[in-house]
């Protein structure tokens, strides 16, 4: 969970235009909400995730300001994916949903792809240029930094 966006970033830092060349970029890295408030026997994802929200802010710091480049991370929570929708059939179902909806105070207790998308493209915008160096949660509140 680590070194690919690791990797990723290394690669992609000699490519960004420098600011005197429109500059602009976005880094964006997919951390998880875990990371700030991890379940029973999360340790190694929980960590994993953890350490890319660490990347995202050290990166933000230490990227110089010749770049004009933000880095920010998504921090999404449960997402109805294929291996979640795998884990409710394995399991029934019926405990993780009592979970889900004591926790989640917002309408709908799990989260689309969709969600996770609209907060990359928000941080992509010109618009959010001056956010930089944050986690963006995106867990309709069932995990709170």
């Amino acid at each position: 969970n680590v070194r690919g966006p690791f990797l990723v970033c290394q690669a992609a830092l000699p490519h960004l235009p420098p600011k005197s060349e429109g500059g602009g970029g976005r880094i964006i890295n997919i951390t998880s909400a875990v990371s700030t408030d991890p379940e029973v026997q999360q340790l190694a994802y929980a960590t994993s995730k953890g350490a890319i929200a660490t990347l995202t802010r050290c990166l933000a710091k230490e990227l110089p300001p010749t770049y004009g480049c933000t880095v920010n991370a998504v921090s999404p929570g449960i997402i109805k994916s294929p291996q979640f929708l795998g884990e409710l059939q394995r399991t029934g179902g019926a405990f993780l949903t009592q979970i889900f909806d004591a926790r989640t105070p917002v309408d709908g207790w799990i989260g689309l792809p969709e969600d996770v998308a609209f907060a990359v493209a928000f941080l992509a915008e010109e618009r959010a240029s001056w956010i930089n160096g944050a986690s963006l949660n995106v867990s309709g509140g069932m995990f709170l930094d």
